[in-house]
């Protein structure tokens, strides 16, 4: 079994790289996927802690779904 303290290093690097991408780039696409990478460490940790967690409970996976609306929804209103 990985340990919980793989997962939030991985996280935290992906998060670092969606970072420095948001703040070193002047492109509008490349500053999107920054922010997706950043979306994506923040369901990773969501998901981990889920996995991890004492409570069997969904909390987890449905904060990561709000995720992705909200990622969806952000793509949407950019491209229009």
């Amino acid at each position: 079994m990985v340990p919980l303290s793989w997962y939030l290093i991985f996280a935290a690097a992906l998060f670092s790289i969606g970072l420095f991408g948001v703040l070193s780039r002047r492109n509008a696409v490349a500053i999107l996927l920054g922010i997706e990478l950043m979306l994506n460490s923040v369901n990773i940790n969501l998901a981990a802690f889920w996995r991890y967690g004492d409570v069997a409970q969904m909390a987890g996976q449905v904060f990561a779904i709000i995720v992705f609306a909200v990622a969806a929804a952000e793509v949407f209103e950019r491209t229009t």
